[in-house]
């Protein structure tokens, strides 16, 4: 073989050989690359005195958490950014997303001047039937009324809202109605559950001036049942999201996202709970 020949030859698996060694290197970073979990945080009733149950936390000890939130880089999410993270699985480090289930008040009160201070977006889940003006039980903490929300949609922090069901967050005959009733069939259940959570959203939406497509829900107690996740997605809500102690992932298979039920003012248990 020709000297030229053979050199050009040599050449060319010198560079088939680079090519490979980069396309290894490449999948192995690729491989290597840590899913960044995600703190998704739930809030309830902010209140000014000591708490009398899990449900409640002191604004002075909520607004310290937010302090320290905004004081060691953690990224806290709109709603909106989480669904776009959401579906390409992959978000920035130190995600968090703020959620305050059932509506109340006190959101209004004392979480909001916390919230712009710090420029933080949040979620809000409020039960339908414990709005004022759809109350089917007595309510005895405040809770916001469509004109407030109304109002939040239009302020300078980004506030969204999701449904936490219409009329699904209690009890009959001690059967939580999220599950199937003693004296319902599989049809008259499924029925049952797509008529409050089509309800839930349809109101909200309209009554929302249709400024915000509702496509998040938390479900009432943290839990739900298959048959109920399946007709969730069928209404179209991208965001279901369950209590559990845990960090979300993503990617995950389990379709429910975990949430932190936020229980003490403690900052230690706070630090503790972001740090796994």
């Amino acid at each position: 073989m020709p000297k030229t020949k053979l050199t050009k030859t040599k050449s060319t698996i010198i560079l088939i050989l680079i090519a490979i060694s980069i396309s290894l290197i490449t999948t192995a970073a690729e491989g290597n690359q840590e899913v960044q979990e995600v703190i998704v945080l739930t809030y309830h009733h902010l209140v000014k005195g000591e708490p009398e149950n899990g449900a409640e936390l002191n604004y002075q000890d909520f607004a310290a958490q937010m302090e320290y939130l905004a004081d060691n880089d953690y990224q806290v999410l709109s709603e909106e950014e989480f669904i776009d993270y959401h579906q390409k699985e992959d978000f920035p480090e130190n995600s968090v997303l703020l959620t305050f289930d059932d509506g109340y008040h006190s959101f209004l009160e004392y979480a909001l001047p916390v919230l712009e201070k710090y420029d933080f977006p949040a979620v809000v889940f409020p039960i339908i039937s414990s709005m004022p003006g759809f109350e089917t039980r007595i309510i005895f903490s405040e809770r916001l009324s469509f004109s407030q929300m109304r109002g939040l949609l239009n302020s300078e922090l980004e506030v969204t809202f999701g449904s936490h069901s219409y009329d699904l967050h209690r009890y009959k005959n001690d059967v939580p109605l999220i599950e199937q009733q003693p004296d319902e069939d599989n049809d008259d259940y499924h029925c049952r559950l797509r008529r409050d959570l089509r309800l839930s959203r349809d109101l909200l939406e309209d009554q929302l001036d249709r400024q915000h497509e509702i496509v998040s829900l938390a479900w009432p107690y943290g839990y739900s049942s298959d048959e109920a996740r399946e007709i969730a997605r069928e209404l179209g809500f991208e965001l279901q999201f369950k209590l559990g102690d845990r960090p979300y992932i993503p990617g995950q298979v389990d379709c429910q996202i975990p949430r932190y039920g936020v229980i003490s003012g403690d900052l230690n248990c706070f630090i503790k709970l972001l740090e796994n």
